[in-house]
């Protein structure tokens, strides 16, 4: 059994890092979407998110100005990511 919800949580957590990965990456090139994309390769590495990872995230995205919609629907992935990490640090 514990193998079978290791298997959900990691494909729920794959799915909330492409859908944030797809999100930032059809944003215009910028130096923060760089910065942002490199700490998304970081997070799908080491297969986890920190609570630091998710302020600095948290952070850059309300520096990005983006319209409420799309804020929100980066903030429910960013859950996602923390609610389905294999090691929860949160």
């Amino acid at each position: 059994m514990n193998s079978i919800a290791n298997s959900v949580y990691k494909s729920y957590f794959y799915y909330h890092l492409t859908n944030l990965k797809a999100r930032i990456d059809a944003w215009p090139s910028t130096t923060m979407k760089h910065d942002l994309l490199q700490k998304l390769l970081y997070i799908e590495q080491t297969a986890k998110i920190t609570e630091a990872d998710y302020i600095d995230f948290v952070n850059r995205l309300k520096k990005m100005k983006l319209q409420v919609l799309e804020f929100d629907l980066c903030l429910y992935c960013l859950k996602g990511l923390i609610a389905y990490s294999f090691e929860k640090s949160i």
